[in-house]
């Protein structure tokens, strides 16, 4: 990797990173069950949106330094666009009867398995560069997706302990899913920063 293509992507990197805080804040604020939701919790779900959808744009935008930034923006484009449609329409009177809120939830779920796969491309994609370029942050990279999967698989099976009516178990399940995706969630964080910092100065190393 030359030194133009590295400090490129130290600077998407960065703004990565700000669209990742900020797109946490919007989903914290939108964690609301109820039907009704206030100007706040309504504002806060567009820019969840905007902020998901220039995530992946700027994925495809890194494309130069990997091939996988390419795949991981457009599933994270597609995914988003569809979350935000289902989003828009889930408060209709056309989802009140059950076959239609079941055709959501199969197209809401539909969407997570997408932007699963374009999470795994995008901390692959981090894992091959910083490969490249001896980082130790590679492996550390593809441990996280194993914890952030793990965590939702364990999710989904709570969720289907809870339909057969296994309470306890469903309860350990989701705890212990939940404290998993908000610890890989915030390590994230970390990890993007590290790279970035990773990128930039071996950027200013082969300049020098």
């Amino acid at each position: 990797m030359n030194r133009e293509t590295a400090m490129m992507m130290s600077r998407k990197m960065k703004i990565l990173f700000v669209l990742a805080v900020i797109y946490a804040v919007a989903s914290a604020l939108t964690r609301n069950f109820n039907s009704d939701k206030t100007l706040l919790e309504f504002a806060a779900g567009i820019v969840g949106n905007v902020c998901n959808i220039a995530y992946g744009i700027i994925l495809i935008l890194m494309e130069k330094g990997c091939r996988r930034y390419w795949r991981a923006g457009m599933t994270l484009l597609v995914s988003a666009e569809i979350m935000l449609l289902t989003d828009i329409f889930a408060d209709t009177p056309m989802f009140d009867n059950l076959p239609a809120a079941a055709f959501a939830a199969a197209v809401a779920f539909g969407a997570l398995i997408v932007m699963l796969y374009a999470t795994y491309s995008e901390y692959k994609a981090h894992s091959e560069v910083m490969t490249e370029l001896g980082s130790p942050l590679a492996k550390k990279w593809i441990t996280l997706w194993s914890y952030t999967i793990t965590g939702y698989v364990l999710m989904f099976f709570a969720g289907v302990m809870l339909m057969g009516y296994i309470l306890f178990f469903a309860l350990i399940l989701t705890a212990v899913s939940g404290i998993m995706l908000l610890v890989t969630s915030i390590v994230r964080f970390v990890y993007l920063y590290k790279t970035m910092k990773a990128l930039e100065n071996y950027g200013k190393d082969v300049r020098e």
